[in-house]
């Protein structure tokens, strides 16, 4: 039992950067601006590479988990993860800041599928493993839902670069306890890995994203917009076709034939858009409409951050007791309903009724979150333990 909840302890330590580096620079772009000269345009692609990136890689990682093993995926993807952040906090220009993120998915990408293999590997007992699943939740949601506010904390006082620094001396620990007390698992030596379709994967999504953006600014011409966009459905539309056809596909679409799985993987991508795209926003309002340093936003948005925090354990004991579905439809219905609050409400003279709801907001999308990955992670293969999960980590 020691055994298995120090492999627990491992997994969410390393699990903290990852969930943090998602949203740590949405405070950051006044920075970024002046320190690097970032156009609004590099700012935007600064913070979005790093889930673009992990979007696209997540799925072969989790077949390379399957075949090396999740301890090994877990030491590349924590070297990796830690080097990467090295390079970003010395970028002296926004595109090497750009490229050194992109690399820093790829480290996260691999250390997320190996965690919740990992899960799955130590915790057989359900009871046992959806406390874990509660656990790896909080750390994901409450990660990212501080990132804020780490940001600020640092900026206030460091050279910004130090947001990047800090991930280095905890992957360091990681590495030396994974290494020392996490057992070794035999691969699958015939697991495919399929690398080239990832690549096919993130060009679409890369060319569906750069066209969304440039048709909203409305920096490039109709027709060229439009041809982006056709050639990154193309792109989408050919990897679905070549995962169907494959004898051992990177993912099995067909598992999106299953409406658990279905509902699983959106209503996860759903929880997690909804806390970083509402801490996105609010960072950016706060700032710029209501003139609050980075340190000042990050701490307006402490309720949400709190809630979703600390929200694991209690999700999983309320998925144990009410059960999966309940959970997940009742904290999609108060995120939205948090959602209809927050819009009426007037964040310079209702700040209590403001934090009141972001509370409610961080709880409920936070234990939606955990019951959809539970959802999808009970009718995943058990011989799909990486990948199978990988599918779900789109939401990142």
């Amino acid at each position: 039992m020691f055994r298995q909840w120090l492999t627990l302890m491992i997994i969410v330590l390393v699990y903290i950067p990852v969930a943090i580096d998602a949203t740590v620079l949405h405070v950051a772009a006044p920075t970024l601006s002046m320190t690097l000269g970032a156009s609004g345009n590099e700012l935007l692609w600064i913070i979005d590479i790093y889930s673009l990136v992990m979007a696209g890689m997540v799925l072969p990682m989790g077949a390379l988990g399957d075949r090396i093993g999740f301890k090994r995926l877990l030491l590349l993807g924590g070297g990796l993860f830690g080097l990467a952040s090295l390079a970003a906090a010395f970028a002296h220009s926004a595109s090497w800041l750009i490229a050194t993120r992109a690399i820093l998915a790829i480290g996260a990408a691999m250390i997320v599928p190996a965690t919740l293999a990992g899960i799955r590997a130590t915790f057989s007992e359900a009871r046992h493993r959806n406390m874990a699943l509660g656990v790896w939740a909080a750390v994901g949601s409450g990660g990212a839902a501080f990132g804020p506010l780490v940001g600020g904390m640092l900026l206030e006082h460091f050279y910004w670069g130090s947001v990047f620094l800090i991930n280095v001396p905890i992957v360091l620990v990681v590495m030396a306890l994974t290494a020392r007390f996490v057992p070794r698992q035999s691969g699958r030596r015939d697991q495919p890995l399929n690398f080239s379709h990832a690549v096919m994967l993130i060009i679409a999504i890369l060319l569906l994203v750069y066209s969304a953006k440039t048709a909203l600014k409305g920096q490039l011409a109709s027709g060229v917009i439009a041809l982006t966009l056709m050639i990154g459905a193309l792109l989408l539309g050919m990897f679905i076709r070549t995962q169907l056809a494959a004898a051992r596909p990177m993912i099995d679409m067909r598992l999106f034939t299953h409406r658990i799985i279905l509902s699983g993987v959106v209503m996860a991508m759903t929880a997690m858009i909804t806390l970083v795209g509402f801490e996105l926003l609010m960072a950016q309002e706060l700032q710029f409409v209501h003139g609050l340093t980075p340190y000042e936003a990050g701490l307006f948005m402490l309720p949400v951050m709190l809630a979703s925090g600390f929200s694991g354990p209690l999700a999983g004991m309320l998925v144990s007791r009410l059960g999966l579905r309940t959970v997940a439809t009742g904290g999609m219905a108060l995120s939205a309903l948090s959602f209809y609050g927050l819009a009426m409400t007037d964040f310079s003279t209702q700040q209590w009724q403001a934090w009141c709801l972001m509370a409610l907001l961080g709880f409920s999308a936070a234990s939606a979150l955990l019951a959809s990955t539970g959802r999808h992670y009970g009718r995943c293969a058990r011989r799909k333990s990486g990948g199978g999960r990988g599918d779900r980590n789109h939401g990142l």
